[in-house]
């Protein structure tokens, strides 16, 4: 099974169609700390494959840059991509010492930052062919105040590595870090104070489910005066539970809230508690909701690892633009997000948004010279699979395809295969959810060969690290209480083989 996947993982490293996602993390029962990766790749049928590859104990007691290199390499020779470091990609949060460990290593590794937003990791920094010393322009990172600390339900080993004293280059590579660990509740405005009062109320509450689908299964029941009364109106109500700081799961307990508020007065007024239903500002709450929205929409649609996901980047940064600068939400989101030339790239390389609406002149002026200017380097390697593939038509998600480009005719300045390319209309029907979809295309693989070969690498890359942290939520649901004694060798096993079972079936 091994060698199978083996011969897959070469054969994408070669094309440079290959990507890594790897972190830290650390089991809640023995504190036993352990490294775990995800690899994306596009294999040779042009389906993209996102696996498991290892979850490892991580048995030095310092997390150092050269440490972390060490051991990833050592897991790579299994599969003989140490080879390839050069043409790995590889995307992590923002642990220091991940990125010190694939900038200082391999002078020509190319790598790809993400940024964590609560729960979800998000490129925000340039793939460098040789990192250079110079201070990051990405976004400060918010570290979370001790106040909700108990909230967590895992621990992530991410903001507790140790990087090297001695290094001078740290400062060079390091972000901004906007540290709030030691600003109390007390030096928060009342408004901030609100805000977090209410969020924990309502998090207290997400505990009644049971007593709730008692109060919402109670029969009818007739008043003094003959009238009768039900609970029609709450019916259904399930209560969400909320881990610390991650929106999507925040979002649904809101909005639970929100649903079973009548069934939420019943209980707990019967209970005399009523005054932590009253602690709830419902003004406040529906606010949140209605700010929350559309990043709930894309947050759902950044998750998904079955497929490409790099080039939803551009339309969902779009779309949370004009989101941000409609209605009562006039805020300043021109400096709030920051892209890189590969998110370009990707949006471009989808035939449904390569318009590249939502992206600066500049910005679309150095995607078309970064792709004529790869066409040139790959000429002579460019290899077209023809078959018979021809992918049945499939509509687009309803929120993706709102986000489409309007059909038109666009005209290049040349004939190259990019300008053909941009000038490519497409017809009604043709709505890809997966890109990949258009490129498996006979006709597609003819016409532009090497465009081609640029989509399979620039595919192969997720535009979040969400993969290995669903890696270890499944680690965690193996190692329990129960086999909290369980071998890290035999974890690694067990995450691997279940990685290759999801992906057979």
């Amino acid at each position: 099974m091994k060698n199978k996947l083996k011969h897959s993982l070469l054969e994408a490293a070669k094309n440079k169609a290959l990507s890594i996602s790897p972190d830290n993390w650390t089991d809640n029962h023995r504190g036993v700390t352990y490294m775990g990766a995800t690899v994306h790749l596009i294999d040779e049928g042009l389906n993209y494959q996102s696996i498991d590859l290892f979850c490892v104990e991580f048995v030095e007691k310092k997390k150092t840059a050269e440490n972390i290199y060490q051991l990833m390499e050592k897991q790579l020779l299994e599969f003989g991509l140490d080879q390839y470091m050069d043409n790995i990609y590889f995307v992590t949060d923002r642990g220091r010492n991940f990125l010190k460990a694939f900038r200082s290593n391999k002078n020509t590794t190319k790598e790809k930052i993400t940024k964590s937003i609560d729960g979800i990791n998000y490129t925000t920094t340039q793939i460098e062919e040789t990192p250079k010393k110079k201070k990051s322009n990405s976004t400060k990172y918010l570290q979370a105040s001790p106040e909700f600390e108990d909230y967590s339900q895992s621990i992530d080993d991410s903001d507790q590595l140790q990087v090297e004293d001695d290094s001078e280059e740290e400062d060079d590579y390091d972000d901004d870090i906007c540290d709030y660990t030691e600003l109390t509740i007390n030096q928060l405005s009342n408004n901030v104070r609100l805000v977090i009062t209410t969020i924990k109320s309502c998090k207290s509450l997400s505990g009644l489910n049971r007593q709730l689908q008692l109060v919402q299964n109670e029969p009818e029941n007739e008043d003094l005066d003959g009238t009768t009364t039900n609970n029609k109106h709450s019916e259904g109500r399930t209560l969400h539970q909320s881990s610390v700081v991650r929106w999507l799961s925040l979002f649904d307990l809101l909005e639970s809230i929100k649903k079973a508020y009548a069934s939420l007065i019943i209980l707990l007024n019967d209970n005399r508690q009523n005054a932590r239903i009253q602690a709830i500002n419902m003004d406040l709450v529906n606010k949140l909701i209605d700010f929350f929205y559309p990043w709930k929409i894309v947050l759902t649609e950044l998750q998904k690892t079955n497929e490409p996901s790099l080039f939803l980047v551009l339309p969902c940064i779009t779309y949370l633009r004009d989101e941000l600068a409609s209605g009562e939400r006039k805020e300043k989101s021109e400096n709030m997000f920051i892209m890189g030339e590969e998110y370009i790239m990707a949006a471009f390389l989808h035939p449904n948004y390569k318009q590249l609406r939502g992206a600066i002149s500049s910005q679309v002026a150095e995607c078309y010279t970064t792709s004529r200017q790869s066409i040139v380097h790959d000429q002579s390697s460019a290899e077209i699979i023809l078959d018979n593939y021809e992918p049945q038509a499939k509509k687009a998600k309803i929120f993706m395809s709102t986000l489409m480009d309007k059909q038109r005719q666009q005209n290049g300045n040349g004939q190259d295969e990019v300008d053909r390319y941009i000038s490519l209309i497409l017809g009604e029907d043709e709505q890809y959810s997966n890109p990949l979809d258009f490129w498996k295309k006979k006709d597609t693989q003819l016409a532009f060969p090497n465009l081609f070969q640029l989509a399979k690498r620039y595919f192969s890359i997720p535009c979040s690290s969400s993969a290995v942290e669903r890696q270890f939520s499944a680690t965690g649901q193996i190692i329990t209480q129960r086999r909290a004694n369980l071998d890290p060798a035999t974890v690694n096993d067990i995450i691997f083989l279940r990685s290759i079972e999801n992906r057979l079936v």
